[in-house]
Formats: C-alpha cells, structure tokens, sequence
C-alpha cells in the first residue's frame, strides 16, 4: 500500500465454504439475485456538486429500502509486530490493532441482514508477515467465515509481496479470477479490476516484472531496467510523474478492452455500476504516489458510458483516504482510510455503503467518514417506433412506446 511517496468476465455465486459464503464463479448469464424496491429523492444541487459529508445517518434511508447494501474495508495490513510509523514519520500505524479493526467490522456486518456482500479492497495483511505470510491470512480468513454474504477479495501490492498468484488462491480461492464483474442486485453491477495486471513486485513472474521494470524505467531515472536503483524512488519526480514507482501498477489492454465491453453492456441495460479498484484511478482523490499508473487510460473508459452510470469508484492505498467527483461524468471516487490510521481508543475503520436510485449513502465507522453523495439520473430511454403504428404526426392511436 501507498502513503506520501510510498504510497473475464464473470458472475459471483453464493458458494458455501469453510462454514461461510464465498464468491464463486459461473460462466451462464449473469442474473439479480436480490431485488429490492426504492422511490425517487429529490436532488440538491449543492450535493450534486459535492460529495457531502453527511450529519447522521440521515432519515431519508430510515424512510426507504437501498437497491443495494454492501460493506467495504482497505488495507487492513494486519501484522504481528509492534506499532512503528509509516515511512515518512508522520502516523503511527497499528498492526495489531489492524485485526480488532477487521474483527469489529465483521462484527458489526454479521448481525446486518440487509447485506448483500462485502468488499475486501486489498493488502490484507502487511508484507512484514512474509515468514508467516499463510498463518497470517488464515487469521483473517476466519474473521470472514463469520459473514453469511459473499466477500470480494481485491489484490493488493502487500499480498504480492507476500504470496505468488497461485500461492494467494490457494490460501483465498475467491481471490481469483482478479478481475471480473458481478451483479448483487436488480439495476446494479459491480466491477472489480486488478490494478496490478502488470506490476514490478510479483513472485514468480519474471517476464512480466521486466517488462514492468522496462516500462517505469522510462519513466522513472531512479528504476533501472533490471531491478531498483536504490534511494528515494521519487526523486526528481514531479507531479503526477510520481506515480511510476515500483509498489504501484497498472491495467493491460485486455483488462482495458473487458472493462470498455463491461460498461457499455451496463449502460445498454441501464444499470448502474459500482467500480472497486486497490489503487486509486482519480488524481483528486488522492497523491500522485499512490496513483494507477495508467489512471489516465482507465478514465477515458470510465467516462464513455452516458453521465450516471459509472456511480463510484472505491479504492484503498492510500492510508490517508480521500474523495473527489469527477465533474466529467459525474462518478464519485472514495479512497477508503486504512485501519492502521485508526486510533487506540476506536479502531473502526469501515463503512456500509446504500446505493439508491438518486443517490449513495457511505455509513461511515470510526476513521471512515459518513458521505450521502447524489447520483446524476440515468439518461431516459429513447422513444422506440413499432411498425404498423402510424406516423408520429397521426393521433388517436398508440404510436410509439418506451421499452
């Protein structure tokens, strides 16, 4: 994970394992397995334009049922070893607190009936753990056999530290596939990309970390072709230059061309998306260190659908957290708070997210504050014209109809 200057296509189904829900995969169309009513809520325009921090909970969600409910968590970073601060000596993290953080949000989403899943953002366990790496996942493993709904696993940098892909799906086999698209609820699809399809830190990739090493060097003096200079890998970087650092990643182009495929069939069947993402992709919502190095890319994809379809983008990384809208297409990005950053006398670090027709609701917990953020309205259906109707200008008869 990131602070400072560290900084396919297819369906979940609820498969019963070690005594709780997981992710399963399916190849047959993907179908709502939750249907659930909402009304419509007037907008604000000082909302529409900013993602405001809600007061409360708000009565608006007392008053009607969400479409979808899901609760969301980022670098967790359990590590049993004692308190030490971040790399630039400014906070003070709390690895071993990081696991009551965790243990109070399962708690917590374990007694909410309403849930439909939850997402694990990445970096669940710190790379300090690499001689107990297995164990330490295994901990947290059985924190979540406590949820009856599924849990989707993200990649992070610090689960590459630790494991190579085929060592992660054995100890989470939800892990994979690590990117791929799911729908929880009617009018809702959520799609869950691998910001390190390419990346310079995997364990038993040797081409691909070359050619990741190639690629930063080209943009980076401080990453040689074979491996790490050594120092400050920022240095002499400005700007968002700061983003091609080693512990950071990147989406391929099959990745990019699945995700294109993936939101214009949402916005053909007019569902909303939710993104979910271990590295931020909106410079705003976070620094530059700690930004997908090809956030530029994946942006343009993101703002291709009409204007409310892409809804939110969730991210981790980078500890501080942070949020901004994109005035483009009118999609929040949230950067989850890490658990570590949570103080002693309150370690929750996690929030449930309503997604209404007109608007999202994040119930923030502890560090993790509490957002209502307005959605901009789908684009209407085009009128369809049947034959044998009649010409538009004709009345008396039922001419055109919307699907």
């Amino acid at each position: 994970s990131s602070e400072g200057t560290q900084a396919a296509h297819n369906t979940f189904v609820v498969m019963p394992l070690a005594g709780a829900l997981s992710l399963g995969i399916r190849a047959a169309p993907r179908c709502s397995v939750f249907r659930r009513a909402s009304a419509g809520l007037s907008l604000r325009l000082s909302d529409f334009l900013n993602g405001k921090r809600a007061p409360s909970p708000g009565s608006s969600r007392r008053r009607r049922r969400p479409a979808l409910r899901f609760g969301i968590i980022a670098d967790v970073q359990y590590a049993n070893v004692d308190d030490a601060y971040n790399y630039e000596g400014t906070k003070l993290r709390h690895y071993r607190g990081a696991l009551e953080s965790l243990s109070l949000a399962t708690r917590e989403w374990s007694s909410d009936s309403r849930l439909d899943f939850v997402a694990q953002l990445g970096d669940a366990i710190d790379d300090q753990n690499k001689e107990s790496a297995r164990s330490a996942m295994m901990m947290l493993q059985k924190k979540w056999a406590s949820l009856d709904v599924p849990v989707a696993h993200l990649v992070g940098n610090h689960e590459l530290y630790c494991f190579s892909r085929s060592e992660l799906c054995r100890v989470v086999p939800s892990m994979a596939p690590f990117y791929r698209s799911f729908r929880p609820s009617e009018g809702w699809r959520v799609i869950q990309l691998d910001a390190f399809d390419i990346n310079a830190i995997e364990r038993d990739a040797d081409s691909m970390v070359e050619e990741a090493l190639g690629f930063l060097s080209c943009h980076n003096p401080n990453v040689g072709g074979r491996g790490l200079s050594g120092g400050d890998l920022c240095q002499g970087l400005r700007g968002l230059q700061r983003r091609f650092v080693p512990m950071g990643g990147g989406l391929r182009q099959a990745q990019l061309n699945w995700l294109r495929e993936e939101l214009a069939s949402a916005e053909a069947e007019r569902e909303r998306v939710i993104v979910l993402s271990h590295i931020p992709i909106f410079p705003s919502a976070t620094v530059p260190a700690a930004l997908l190095w090809n956030y530029d890319e994946v942006m343009d994809i993101l703002r291709q659908p009409a204007q409310g379809v892409v809804a939110a983008v969730f991210a981790g990384h980078y500890h501080a957290g942070g949020y901004a809208i994109d005035e483009v297409s009118g999609t929040h990005h949230i950067t989850v708070p890490s658990p570590l950053h949570a103080e002693p006398d309150d370690l929750r670090a996690h929030g449930t997210v309503e997604a209404f027709e007109d608007q999202l609701h994040i119930i923030g917990a502890g560090i993790v504050p509490s957002r209502e953020l307005p959605l901009r309205p789908m684009p209407a259906r085009p009128p369809v014209w049947f034959p044998g109707l009649g010409a538009p200008h004709l009345s008396g008869s039922l001419q055109m109809a919307t699907l």
